[in-house]
């Protein structure tokens, strides 16, 4: 008799690796129609964070608006969006923003990958 899953369980310890290899699988899928997110998501996913940087405002516009295609087409939805660049952010429907961290040093920090990101100065710190 065999018994197999037919749903990730999550709390096992390798779910992790189903997640984020579910996501890659997804954009080696639909790389052909969303090339520029297939590019994005293979080098910018790390476990649960999405961190990826381009050259100018138009490309991260264009990149970021197919990169929510993309996961779209696999029923997925990214959220928790920020951007040190104010019109990419425009382009991001509210609720798919970071809302606000308040701290008590007024910094507009954020955690990604284990570390606090300034956006005013582009910066990455330890704290």
């Amino acid at each position: 008799m065999v018994f197999e899953f037919n749903r990730v369980c999550f709390g096992l310890k390798s779910s992790p690796f189903h997640a984020l290899r579910t996501v890659k699988q997804l954009a080696h899928d639909e790389g052909p129609s969303y090339p520029k997110a297939k590019r994005a998501i293979e080098s910018g996913l790390y476990m649960d964070d999405f961190v990826y940087s381009v050259d100018s405002v138009e490309e991260a516009t264009l990149s970021t608006a197919e990169v929510m295609r993309l996961m779209k087409s696999g029923q997925f939805d990214l959220v928790k969006w920020t951007s040190n660049s104010r019109p990419v952010l425009d382009t991001i429907p509210l609720s798919h923003r970071l809302s606000a961290i308040k701290e008590f040093d007024d910094s507009d920090t954020h955690k990604v990958l284990g570390l606090c990101w300034s956006k005013s100065p582009t910066c990455l710190a330890l704290r």
